[in-house]
């Protein structure tokens, strides 16, 4: 009896390693990933900004070691903080210097979330004093102020892993949704509308979410019809009323008050990189659609550099405005991509003007509203060929139209 007990005990021991070491994510059966990606690196950490309740401000900063009248400091500075030896500390080292910023209110609720700490860069101690220390600013993101204070650096792991492509992916079902609440570059600059690389804050905070959740973006453009998927996110730092989530990618601007959800959890292994993560893909899910829910796809493209649309075009488009003259309800989605000659920026720039041109061929040539179309462009990123070959390339310089109607 003893010698089962003591084996019974050793396998749960075994079974609570094994899956300590597991990750969550994700769901269905179709996979739409991306390569591996630093989708939390050291600047996200160390140079974005929490709402929380309150930060111990017992070291602040007191003078520049060089005692002249500068105010504002960066990398290589060094500076004199009120702690030393005394306090337990020791060359080597390291600090978060903090700014702290305005009370933050969520505006669809209208209660207080905590207030803004602004994380500007780290310190390390270069020389140590019974009660003072001086310290050297070795990686500045934002200007450091004389008004600024130390929290203790705790080292973070950064987070490699696939993202996710969103784009012609059916919104899944998730019982963690929320909304952003809060936007901003600087402690004193809040932004309405943020894109790709920026950090937001969301009503979801821990125990609803962890470090590396993935979430979507979402869009209603009206109750009845399928929900947009305008982007993806990654959650950096949970607390208690709300987290801040890195904008990985955004097809469309991501306001305030803009939906999310979290991707469903599903414990699999470290290593089983194949299934992270998994989204329904529109393109294979006609059967799945309500017996109400129809679409219509067509696709047109352009010459080399070019963005106004040729001749020929009349036909596809009429079979267009013949489908939803049959529909009550319907939204118009319109994907913009470029081919890989040319420079990145360039080629995004041009794929909207070629979805915008589209979109003006629609509202003013079959008389449908622009508040029913959706507009979206990715330049060479994620285009639906590769960019290898030339006839790829012809393909990628391309409108893809969907319509969803009922």
């Amino acid at each position: 009896m003893k010698k089962t007990s003591i084996l019974l005990i050793l396998f749960l021991m075994l079974f609570c390693t094994v899956f300590s070491t597991q990750k969550k994510y994700v769901f269905d059966d179709t996979q739409l990933t991306k390569d591996k990606f630093l989708l939390i690196s050291e600047t996200d950490l160390n140079c974005s900004y929490e709402i929380k309740k309150r930060i111990s401000k017992d070291i602040k900063i007191v003078k520049s070691v060089d005692m002249d009248e500068k105010t504002v400091f960066g990398t290589n500075d060094r500076l004199i903080i009120n702690r030393g030896e005394s306090s337990g500390l020791k060359e080597g080292d390291k600090f978060r210097v903090v700014a702290q910023g305005a009370k933050i209110i969520n505006p669809l609720t209208h209660r207080s979330l905590g207030t803004l700490f602004l994380y500007k860069g780290i310190v390390e101690i270069v020389t140590l004093y019974e009660r003072y220390s001086i310290v050297e600013v070795t990686n500045s993101c934002f200007h450091v102020l004389l008004t600024d204070y130390l929290i203790p650096f705790k080292s973070e792991e950064q987070v490699v892993r696939r993202s996710i492509d969103y784009k012609r992916s059916k919104l899944p079902e998730s019982q963690m949704t929320g909304r952003v609440v809060y936007a901003g570059d600087d402690i004193d600059l809040e932004r309405v509308v943020s894109a790709s690389g920026n950090i937001v804050a969301v009503d979801l905070g821990k125990g609803e979410v962890s470090k590396g959740d993935f979430v979507l973006f979402y869009k209603i453009v009206k109750k009845r019809l399928p929900k947009i998927i305008i982007g993806s996110g990654i959650v950096i730092k949970p607390q208690n009323s709300n987290s801040t989530v890195k904008i990985i990618d955004s097809a469309f601007p991501i306001e305030i008050g803009a939906y999310l959800t979290v991707l469903p959890e599903v414990m699999i292994t470290d290593t089983d990189d194949s299934k992270l993560p998994l989204i329904k893909d529109s393109k294979h899910i006609t059967e799945e659609i309500s017996s109400t829910e129809e679409t219509f796809d067509f696709t047109t493209l352009f010459p080399l550099d070019e963005y106004k649309l040729k001749d020929k075009i009349e036909e596809k488009f009429l079979q267009m405005k013949e489908f939803i003259g049959s529909k009550k309800e319907f939204v118009i989605i319109l994907r913009g991509y470029a081919c890989s000659i040319g420079g990145v920026d360039y080629n995004l720039e041009l794929s909207k003007k070629r979805v915008e041109e589209v979109k003006e061929y629609i509202v003013s040539n079959l008389d449908i509203a622009p508040d029913f179309i959706e507009t979206y462009f990715y330049g060479e990123k994620d285009t639906p060929f590769d960019n290898s070959t030339e006839i790829n390339r012809r393909k990628n310089r391309r409108v893809d139209i969907q319509v969803i109607g009922r």
